[in-house]
């Protein structure tokens, strides 16, 4: 099996109730976002002015998106409740 780790980055975050940015992680294709799907609430994720009130996509629990990105960090995440989780990698 070849070894993908130049390639592949996993993380898991428990998103807070106020915006965050994901890690400075360069991708080559973009980022993978799952939302947990023992999450109790959304995750909503979008620019720097994400908010849980109408600025951003909403993951519901068990949800999982690709977004062609170059870079993790133009991710800005918050979550509706506390504890709720996001596992995301990078290629």
């Amino acid at each position: 099996m070849p070894d993908v780790s130049n390639y592949l980055r996993a993380r898991t975050l428990v998103v807070p109730r106020s915006p965050c940015t994901l890690a400075d992680i360069r991708a080559r294709i973009g980022v993978c976002l799952k939302a947990s799907r023992n999450n109790s609430g959304s995750i909503y994720f979008g620019g720097s002015d994400v908010n849980v009130t109408g600025s951003g996509y909403e993951l519901l629990p068990g949800d999982m998106v690709f977004l062609q990105v170059d870079n993790a960090k133009v991710i800005s995440m918050i979550s509706v409740l506390d504890n709720d989780k996001v596992s995301y990698y990078v290629v």
